[in-house]
């Protein structure tokens, strides 16, 4: 039975389907022809040959821009009048007016004290450490180290002296060593 304006249930599921079934095989296709591409990059183009330099080639145009039109419609297609379009674009992008206001309503941009400034610079201190990891929730994602917030706050007392060391030498140095 079909519904007003539309396709039967039936008729919606089987089209679902077939719908899967499509972006299947398509999928399935691009790999065949990727894997196909890639057999002949690995026989031809990992030597100084003419497919080689096909596809070499073929990059660079991709990232070349050949035409491009300006704000006012004007279509350019000389290599220097496009530079110049693109530098003139940006230019104007990120110029701001000289009496430009970044204030934002509610925030008090006032310089802050010179006691307050030094605090900002002073190296963070072991509690100031301890307590930052504390309150992070221990079930939050790894960090690029591999390491849970669990494992930090289980192992504190085995790996502090250590932690504060590596915020010594960055308020040091700016640099944090991953080795």
């Amino acid at each position: 039975m079909e519904q007003e304006g539309g396709l039967s249930p039936e008729l919606l599921v089987q089209r679902a389907l077939r719908k899967g079934e499509l972006e299947e095989l398509i999928l399935r296709e691009e790999i065949h022809w990727t894997q196909k591409a890639r057999v002949k990059w690995v026989k031809e183009g990992d030597c100084n040959s003419n497919f080689f330099h096909k596809v070499a080639n073929g990059r660079r145009n991709r990232k070349y821009i050949k035409v491009l039109e300006n704000e006012r419609g004007l279509v350019l297609n000389n290599s220097e009048s496009i530079k110049e379009e693109i530098l003139r674009y940006f230019e104007k992008l990120y110029a701001s007016p000289f009496e430009e206001s970044w204030r934002v309503e509610g925030l008090d941009w006032s310089l802050i004290s010179g006691e307050s400034a030094s605090r900002l610079e002073s190296p963070f201190t072991e509690e100031e450490i301890s307590k930052a990891i504390f309150q992070l929730d221990k079930d939050k994602a790894q960090g690029p180290d591999g390491f849970t917030t669990a494992v930090f706050q289980d192992c504190w007392d085995v790996i502090k002296e250590d932690l504060v060391r590596v915020f010594a030498e960055f308020h040091r140095s700016g640099i944090i060593n991953q080795h």
